[in-house]
């Protein structure tokens, strides 16, 4: 849910676009206007989410920052805000 939250807005889809994800992005800004929050968080698929987002256990998660750290200079971590019941893939919500 929170991915699919920051591509609500257009300010966000060029980041998605030049990793070919820009229809998942007007895909979710369009669910989100429609209020269709459900809708909107499925229509983030599990390999976008490996792509661009550190998701997983905790030692998963330790091994993707090592794999990622030339990357940045700094992480930021995000607990579940919507709950961890699996509903979608591996990646699960609860709204």
């Amino acid at each position: 849910m929170q991915i699919a939250f920051y591509y609500t807005t257009r300010l966000y889809h060029p980041i998605l676009a030049g990793s070919g994800w820009e229809s998942v992005a007007d895909e979710v800004a369009t669910t989100f206007k429609q209020g269709e929050y459900q809708k909107m968080a499925a229509a983030v698929p599990d390999e976008m989410v490996d792509a661009i987002a550190l998701a997983g256990t905790r030692e998963q998660v330790q091994t993707k920052i090592n794999d990622w750290r030339q990357f940045s200079d700094h992480v930021l971590l995000y607990s579940p805000r919507s709950g961890t019941l699996a509903v979608n893939g591996k990646y699960g919500i609860d709204c």
